[in-house]
């Protein structure tokens, strides 16, 4: 272990922590991919290192992106940087910064072992040039549309718009809408909310999602955690939601 990995990225390893596997885990990067073959092959790392940062194994990010690109060239290396920062940004606010940092550091300490040290921003317009409340309320309806639930709806959109359906939901374009939806869902599948999942599950469907994607996301999410000897508390009946979905939908359009 470097003494970087040691300080920073290692440093709150839990005791019998599952070992990381580069087979394990290239699989599901693979799986992950083929679930959605037109997008860029980071989205599959960006969504895997959601779930990992999920399961309080950000450790094992860096690792992750290591194998997903080491045979390529720069470029394909900075893009899907890019694409798993972004991905780090919309999670930290479910998941929290102790379980993200230690993929943050790892991921400067990867770029810097590769002579990295100039990457593309994504800059967010601050606070003073945006009306991210607005922004927020309006990507929040958006994404909860056909969700069902009012009451939690209400409260978020009253007290809570600005940060994360806002600035982060809102702030910029490198990712679709319904990319960022599945960013958020796959953490909280990992994380075990079980009643938050089944709202993420309905919201990614809505946004144009399919069902094979949302439950297959989910399926890794359920093996990523059982490696980490952290099982989720239960099973998400993701055709059952989409068929919630559907007669939400039709209800708000009568």
């Amino acid at each position: 272990m470097s003494d970087f990995a040691a300080k920073f990225t290692n440093a709150n390893i839990a005791t019998g922590a599952a070992a990381y596997d580069s087979t394990r885990a290239l699989a599901w990067i693979e799986r992950v991919h083929q679930l959605e073959p037109a997008t860029h092959n980071g989205f599959a790392v960006a969504l895997l290192s959601t779930m990992l940062c999920a399961q309080r194994r950000g450790d094992t990010v860096s690792v992750l992106f290591r194998d997903a690109t080491k045979n390529e060239a720069e470029a394909f290396v900075k893009e899907t940087f890019i694409i798993v920062r972004e991905a780090l940004a919309i999670i930290v606010p479910f998941v929290g910064f102790p379980s993200c940092m230690p993929a943050v550091f790892g991921l400067v300490g990867e770029l810097r072992s590769r002579g990295i040290s100039q990457v593309p921003s994504q800059e967010r317009l601050g606070f003073d040039k945006v009306d991210y409340t607005a922004e927020g309320r309006a990507s929040f309806k958006r994404v909860y549309r056909g969700v069902g639930n009012s009451e939690v709806g209400q409260m978020l959109q009253q007290y809570f718009p600005e940060y994360v359906f806002g600035y982060l939901l809102s702030g910029n374009n490198l990712l679709k809408l319904k990319e960022k939806e599945l960013v958020l869902a796959s953490g909280i599948f990992a994380q075990g909310a079980t009643r938050q999942s089944q709202s993420h599950c309905k919201a990614s469907i809505q946004l144009g999602n399919s069902v094979d994607v949302v439950k297959g996301l989910f399926d890794v999410s359920a093996d990523v955690a059982l490696w980490n000897n952290n099982p989720l508390p239960a099973e998400i009946d993701v055709i059952q939601l989409a068929e919630e979905v559907k007669r939400n939908l039709a209800a708000e359009n009568q």
